[in-house]
């Protein structure tokens, strides 16, 4: 404990002073709990500041929700029925986070899980995303060009389209696919190369906190 003295010469007993490299470990401590506290496991993809950036982008209506890992090619093998399949009971928007064999971080906010349908789905809450090497998050919102937001079919997953093109495109086995400018988002390539190979996936699902 430290002992101050005010202009009255009164004693004032304190808690022990701490230096600013403490409190900047203790600040970077309790963001990383605090971060971590909204996973419900740990990710393979995202460290702490790229959760940090990209919950910060979410709708307001999403940032205290419990981040739950619905699908994973780490833990649920390369397989875009199995993706449908884990997250068939899901009511809640996703985010599709990506890393390619090139390390690129990369993926989209889907406003409703991805699932077989005849049309494109979705809202205008959909974004698409790149994170750089250096944590810089880039972040591609609707445009308002198009509505065609998400499409899925048995052979492959699309995330924004426009003139023959696609923000994202997945093929049936999930490890391969293309990124590309597209009128709904607005968005350049997400990756340096527009074909890439998967090295992982993640469906993350925004469930409300208990």
């Amino acid at each position: 404990m430290d002992t101050l003295t005010n202009a009255s010469g009164e004693a004032k007993v304190g808690k022990k002073l701490t230096n600013k490299s403490s409190v900047a470990d203790m600040d970077d401590e309790e963001t990383n709990d605090r971060n971590m506290a909204h996973l419900n496991i740990s990710s393979d993809i995202l460290d702490e500041d790229d959760i940090e950036l990209l919950r910060e982008r979410l709708p307001t209506r999403l940032e205290n929700n419990e981040w739950t890992l619905a699908f994973s090619t780490t833990r649920d093998g390369f397989s875009l029925s199995t993706l449908y399949r884990k997250t068939q009971d899901l009511d809640c928007p996703v985010l599709l986070t990506i890393q390619d064999v090139d390390q690129a971080i990369f993926g989209g906010l889907l406003s409703e899980p991805p699932k077989v349908t005849e049309a494109f789905r979705g809202t205008g809450e959909c974004w698409l995303f790149s994170l750089a090497g250096s944590g810089d998050l880039s972040v591609y919102k609707w445009t308002t060009a198009n509505t065609l937001f998400i499409k899925g079919c048995t052979k492959n997953l699309v995330v924004g389209a426009g003139d023959g093109q696609f923000g994202l495109w997945f093929d049936g086995d999930l490890d391969h696919g293309r990124t590309q400018p597209c009128e709904t988002f607005g968005n350049p390539p997400l990756t340096t190369s527009s074909d890439f190979n998967v090295k992982c996936i993640e469906c993350w699902a925004f469930l409300p906190s208990t």
